[in-house]
């Protein structure tokens, strides 16, 4: 998913991105190169059930956290986005 995200393949990338996450469920990494995809085309519902399982699993994953609060800052939750990192 990542060499077609970079390729700006975005569709592409997405199956890629979910082939993995289907082939194994604990994919952090493709889960999170996910995330950030759907981040970037605006389909923030998707991207924060992807943020949701990421942190389920992993609670102190730094980018899990840092995507969660980028979530939130872009659904105006400021004060919740802050308080995810104190």
């Amino acid at each position: 998913g990542n060499l077609r995200r970079l390729q700006r393949d975005t569709e592409g990338a997405l199956v890629n991105f979910t082939k993995a996450i289907q082939a194994d469920k604990n994919a952090s990494s493709a889960r999170i190169g996910r995330a950030v995809l759907l981040i970037d085309r605006k389909e923030d519902a998707a991207a924060a059930e992807d943020v949701a399982i990421l942190l389920k699993s992993a609670p102190g994953q730094p980018v899990a956290i840092y995507l969660d609060a980028l979530l939130k800052v872009r659904r105006k939750e400021t004060k919740p986005a802050i308080e995810t990192f104190t």
